[in-house]
């Protein structure tokens, strides 16, 4: 049988903190990123994912663009764990979805994949 994978890529920027690391580390304090949010769709028919496409764009703007993560995904919003919680809030209704994917630099990622 044969798969295809279909992604869909977000931007948005939104600020985070990491308070428990040192005070001297770039990241301790708020500040700020261009994110790229990769939702990664398989299976036999992925060609409805544009049907989802614009739920996620709208999903990512009213919970993502402009916001302090700490605030939306919890104290500690790493990129690993942005992709945990993103993957959460779609798995149930994004058919297909295998992987999320977080970046907040260009030479940087994570990846959550279902299991």
């Amino acid at each position: 049988m044969a798969s295809t994978t279909h992604e869909i890529t977000l931007y948005f920027e939104a600020t985070h903190a990491m308070p428990r690391l040192p005070r001297w580390h770039h990241e301790h304090d708020i500040h700020g990123h261009q994110y790229e949010l990769g939702f990664v769709l398989a299976g036999p028919a992925p060609a409805t994912a544009e049907e989802h496409e614009t739920a996620l764009r709208q999903w990512a703007d009213e919970q993502l663009s402009g916001r302090h993560l700490n605030e939306v995904v919890g104290e500690k919003p790493t990129a690993e764990l942005v992709a945990v919680w993103a993957y959460g809030q779609w798995a149930d209704r994004l058919p297909g979805l295998t992987e999320v994917r977080v970046s907040e630099t260009r030479d940087t990622s994570a990846t959550y994949r279902a299991a």
